[in-house]
């Protein structure tokens, strides 16, 4: 996952992951530049429908191609309502991955 707040800190924290476990860093879920930060003083509905307009895959061509049947740790610096991992999850299934797993460094 990107970070807006702590971005060195997660791609640090991914690519230490990934070395431990002897794969590569493939790519990330981002939220679009273009459209604005998610509120947090709504209801559970609206923030997940924040999420879903918000949150892209990026991945290069080859790492989309190898993804599919792949199992995806998908590492985050901070989770509060779990709607952003759920939609990325959602994404990465969508792209193929067989199996998602979520590794968060703090909860809020």
């Amino acid at each position: 996952m990107d970070s807006a707040t702590r971005p060195q800190l997660v791609r640090h924290l991914a690519q230490g992951v990934a070395t431990i476990l002897g794969v590569p860093v493939v790519g990330s879920v981002a939220p679009d530049p273009q459209l604005p930060p998610g509120r947090h003083d709504v209801n559970s509905a609206q923030r997940l429908a924040g999420v879903q307009r918000r949150l892209r895959l990026n991945l290069s061509g080859p790492a989309a191609a190898g993804l599919p049947g792949r199992s995806v740790v998908l590492v985050d610096d901070l989770t509060d309502s779990g709607w952003t991992l759920t939609v990325a999850a959602r994404l990465l299934r969508r792209a193929g991955a067989q199996s998602v797993l979520p590794f968060v460094l703090a909860q809020r």
